[in-house]
């Protein structure tokens, strides 16, 4: 199986290419095709199985595609944040799609910003500081669960989600140890 298979754009396909990887991991092959049709996902997988990858690849297909406009995604933390904006950065090379990773709470988050990556705690911040609104998010990715219940932010993360508007894809990750 390859990337095309998986029904990834041509502008995607060719990031892909020169970034050097060949083929899909199985998580990748998995989900990316229920993520490109909407559905909603919950994975469970080891580390380091280019999970990141497997959501990040199409969500920057249907910005493109103008599919959805707003899309948050939930890390267990500000490393993970910049992490995820950086896969998001080198593979964006042909879509220029807007995105804004929070790693303090000083972050000034753009208004066309159409991914917003934090950790809840940050991301609440921003929402009562009056910098960020989540009512009108299409897409909601939260990225690693269990880290984010073992940095204790798991009341956090039920705080953000009662802001949510309740129509939106739901993508949800949580790390298998292996």
């Amino acid at each position: 199986m390859n990337f095309k298979d998986l029904g990834l754009s041509e502008d995607t396909i060719k990031a892909i290419d020169e970034f050097g990887i060949t083929e899909p991991t199985s998580v990748q092959s998995d989900v990316i095709p229920s993520i490109l049709q909407g559905r909603d996902i919950f994975t469970i997988a080891p580390a380091r199985c280019g999970k990141t990858m497997s959501y990040v690849l199409p969500l920057l297909d249907i910005i493109h595609a103008k599919k959805a406009k707003n899309i948050l995604i939930v890390t267990a933390n500000s490393q993970s944040a910049v992490t995820t904006s950086d896969n998001l950065a080198i593979f964006n090379k042909y879509h220029e799609i807007s995105s804004a990773a929070i790693q303090d709470a000083e972050e000034n988050i753009s208004d066309e910003a159409n991914v917003i990556i934090g950790a809840p705690d940050l991301l609440l911040d921003d929402v009562n500081n009056e910098k960020l609104d989540l009512s009108k998010v299409d897409i909601l990715v939260v990225d690693d669960i269990n880290l984010i219940k073992k940095n204790k932010q798991l009341e956090n993360l039920e705080k953000v989600l009662e802001l949510l508007p309740a129509e939106k894809q739901n993508i949800v990750y949580t790390n298998r140890r292996s």
